[in-house]
């Protein structure tokens, strides 16, 4: 939006400093802090405060909006009352797949006129108008999440302690079970059966860390490198990977397939509806038939034994992100702005 003439800022609960973020570029203005929840297989934040309603309506009033974009309009607690305050045009982003809400059902009438309310409506994916459609009715715009190209690149530096020649298997998400942590461990135990050159790396965090960290037998532990939250620095684990694999059983877009795919890295993932027109099986990724581990080793098998197919997936992969590039996504949003601002 910045390249593009426009001055966003961006409204969120206080969740702490990253130290990798650096200053960004634009103005943030946080209200309420930000606490997690459990919510959808996941873990959700929804920002806490005794004053959110008041800070936000001051927020409102002095900053004048052109467009209030709400991503999540009924998640508690501050994506609710920035739809509830708002005294301009709003446009709500939908970015969830769920089969049922008990949250929605209960409230269904209360939320349906602000549902109703909305000016625009954005889905990242068709699974998510789906999930919705279940409760309410009326119109969207798909547009996909981005990724920035420029960041996500193959020729980013490499991770040394990584850089030895053994054949890297990057794994990147929230240890939660919805994301098939338990079927790449398993796939890539069977793997160390016959290759001692393999090696998984599995970044993110979560509560179940240690949970996954038992899942690992003996003769795959010396190959098996968690190692947290990796922030800034994931450009470069990407760099150092040769096949990403994200074997998540519930998603409704997959950013980390992006990201991976702007790296020029091979993906390989379960066959999910979610990747469609994302992922083409055998182009620019593999895609498992079933979701199990024997599925994932064998196809994990495919790629390592072959560098010519790793590279061709590669640079295909590399091609298709650029459909996703902020640039383009970012011009499509805007697009739809002056869409609604025109009607």
């Amino acid at each position: 939006a910045l390249r593009l003439g426009h001055e966003p800022v961006i409204i969120t609960a206080d969740a702490g400093r990253d130290p990798y973020m650096g200053e960004p570029p634009f103005e943030i203005i946080r209200i309420g802090k930000s606490v997690p929840i459990y919510s959808n297989g996941s873990i959700a934040r929804v920002a806490v405060g005794f004053n959110i309603c008041r800070r936000l309506k001051e927020v409102f009033r002095s900053e004048q909006f052109d467009i209030i974009h709400i991503h999540s309009p009924f998640v508690p607690t501050l994506p609710h009352f920035a739809q509830r305050y708002a005294d301009t045009t709003t446009v709500g982003t939908f970015h969830t797949q769920f089969s049922s809400s008990g949250y929605l059902r209960f409230y269904r009438r209360t939320i349906e006129k602000f549902f109703n309310s909305l000016d625009g409506r954005i889905a990242v994916s068709k699974l998510c108008i789906e999930s919705m459609g279940r409760y309410f009715t009326g119109e969207y715009r798909i547009i996909p999440n981005g990724v920035d190209t420029a960041k996500f690149r193959p020729d980013c530096e490499k991770i040394p302690q990584f850089d030895d020649g053994k054949l890297n298997i990057f794994f990147l998400s929230r240890l939660e079970p919805r994301n098939g942590l338990e079927y790449l461990i398993s796939a890539f135990s069977s793997l160390c059966q016959d290759r001692s050159d393999l090696r998984l790396i599995i970044g993110g965090d979560g509560p179940l860390k240690g949970f996954f960290k038992s899942l690992v037998p003996a003769v795959a532990k010396p190959h098996v490198h968690f190692i947290g939250r990796i922030n800034g620095a994931r450009p470069n684990y990407y760099s150092t990977s040769d096949i990403f694999c994200f074997p998540a059983t519930k998603v409704s877009f997959g950013i980390t397939i992006l990201e991976a795919m702007a790296a020029g890295k091979p993906v390989v993932t379960f066959s999910m509806p979610a990747y469609d027109g994302i992922i083409t099986d055998g182009v620019d990724g593999l895609l498992c038939g079933s979701q199990s581990a024997n599925s994932l080793a064998t196809t994990l098998s495919r790629l390592a034994n072959s560098a010519e197919e790793r590279k061709k997936i590669g640079i295909a992969a590399r091609s298709s992100s650029e459909r996703f590039a902020w640039a383009r996504v970012a011009g499509e949003i805007i697009n739809y702005y002056e869409e609604i601002k025109g009607n």
